[in-house]
């Protein structure tokens, strides 16, 4: 850490003021203004002009044409500001259907880090005929909430019929679970017109909604009911696992009631109830030997709750096992996941032989993780017998290795947004300004932000070398 004496002082800049009026015009949406401050910094040769010139024509991107953008990519190119126009231009035409345009620009996003407009591509891939049905439903899937482009592939693919009824109601319990009322209704529409508004009055009321389901449950009111049933449980696990002993359980089919008591048990277990265990016990006995459709956050709580049970219960094991055997295969890589598991193998391997198969599954579990410094690593390390060792320290930075960091336009940038109280827009070209380093320059760009005090950049920074 720096001595008080070696801190950086922020420098003011002339032209300073004029990019704080830029931003606070844009923020006013005052065009005339923002136009007239664009060229003033752009002629001074203010080091963020490029920022106000990105304010300026994505507060008209609407009524911007492709030559426009073209000449601003060239003005500022390999900036942070050129990919994040680009990548709000690719939603914009997105959004006016203008897939000649998008299909030039996409392959030139080098973030490429929003779903929206990754649902928009793989929606072209898929009208020029490609199979893109894993990637959309994935895509969809992730979907937070509502937006234009993951909702207009889904739609599509499922008029196509690349997409599912079962895939769209699978897409509306994990709305359903995560409280996302526009996208479970959006969802609904799809599969039948008339599920939207009764979707908006089972967010508003699962109770009533439950008590007003009929007798003989048709497919469509089977799926609304559990949606129902997941948003009482939300906010009384004991209530919804009542409705489903009190007749519930009985007129659904087995998959939707074993989605039902598995929603119930993760509410359980994220309130620390006891009862999770059990909740959890019926969805699997419902479930059979089929693997289940819910969520990786359901499965990873079903564990959490098992992991709760007593070391000599019989059934911690397998539940753990089980639920991580059903999660994603990206979840399971997690090294939370990957102790557990290797955990829960160990601890059910057969004496002598018979279990030596999965002794040496659990091993090569702990192997995996055991080289990463975190908690886990460390656990599986203890695991095999061994003691975590902290990596050497590194060698001192030279002065052409922080010269270097000195010298690198991005951070400069950053460091000079942050000085002006534009943090959110400093952090991200930060960040940007980042990708691609090796370790010593990740170390010397920390040590650079460490000198500015800006703590947070310095400390995140520093959490990115190995």
């Amino acid at each position: 850490m720096p001595t008080q004496a070696a801190v950086v002082a922020p420098r003011a800049m002339p032209g300073d003021d004029a990019v704080i009026e830029a931003r606070e015009a844009l923020r006013k949406k005052d065009k005339a203004r923002l136009l007239a401050l664009r060229a003033s910094v752009v002629q001074a040769g203010h080091p963020l002009a490029m920022w106000v010139d990105y304010w300026e024509l994505g507060n008209r991107l609407a009524e911007a044409q492709q030559p426009e953008l073209d000449a601003f990519y060239a003005r500022w190119p390999a900036s942070y500001v050129e990919d994040r126009l680009r990548n709000d231009w690719l939603l914009e035409l997105g959004k006016r259907r203008d897939w000649a345009n998008f299909s030039r620009d996409f392959p030139r996003f080098r973030m490429n880090d929003d779903r929206e407009v990754t649902c928009y591509s793989l929606l072209v891939q898929h009208q020029a005929g490609a199979d893109v049905r894993a990637a959309a439903r994935a895509a969809w899937f992730a979907q937070r909430d509502l937006d234009d482009g993951c909702k207009l592939l889904a739609s599509t693919l499922f008029e196509a019929r690349q997409l599912s009824t079962e895939d769209a109601w699978a897409k509306a319990r994990l709305a359903a679970e995560f409280n996302r009322p526009r996208a479970a209704g959006a969802v609904a529409a799809m599969v039948d017109p008339a599920a939207s508004a009764q979707v908006a009055e089972l967010f508003g009321n699962p109770a009533k909604a439950l008590n007003r389901a009929g007798g003989n449950l048709s497919p469509t009111a089977s799926e609304l009911a559990l949606l129902a049933l997941l948003r009482l449980a939300a906010s009384d696990p004991e209530a919804a696992a009542a409705k489903l002993e009190g007749g519930l359980q009985r007129r659904l089919p087995a998959p939707l009631a074993a989605a039902a008591w598995a929603g119930t048990a993760k509410q359980a277990a994220m309130k620390l109830m006891p009862q999770a265990v059990d909740y959890s016990q019926r969805a699997w006995r419902l479930q059979g030997k089929a693997a289940p459709v819910w969520s990786d956050d359901t499965l990873g709580w079903l564990a959490r709750a098992a992991l709760r049970l007593p070391a000599d219960e019989a059934d911690r094991w397998v539940l753990v096992q089980r639920a991580v055997d059903a999660m994603s295969a990206e979840e399971q890589r997690d090294a939370t996941w990957v102790y557990w598991h290797s955990r829960a193998m160990m601890a059910r391997a057969k004496p002598g032989a018979e279990g030596d198969a999965d002794r040496l599954a659990a091993k090569a579990g702990f192997e995996s993780i055991s080289s990463q410094m975190n908690f886990y690593g460390k656990l599986a390390t203890e695991e095999l017998g061994g003691r975590v060792a902290l990596p050497p320290k590194p060698a001192v930075l030279s002065d052409a290795e922080t010269g270097a960091a000195r010298g690198q336009p991005g951070l400069a940038r950053a460091l000079q947004l942050i000085d002006l109280g534009l943090r959110n827009e400093g952090v991200r070209e930060w960040n940007y300004s980042l990708r691609g380093l090796g370790d010593r320059e990740l170390l010397a760009a920390a040590h650079l932000a460490c000198e500015r005090e800006v703590w947070d950049r310095c400390i995140n920074t520093s959490d990115r070398t190995r």
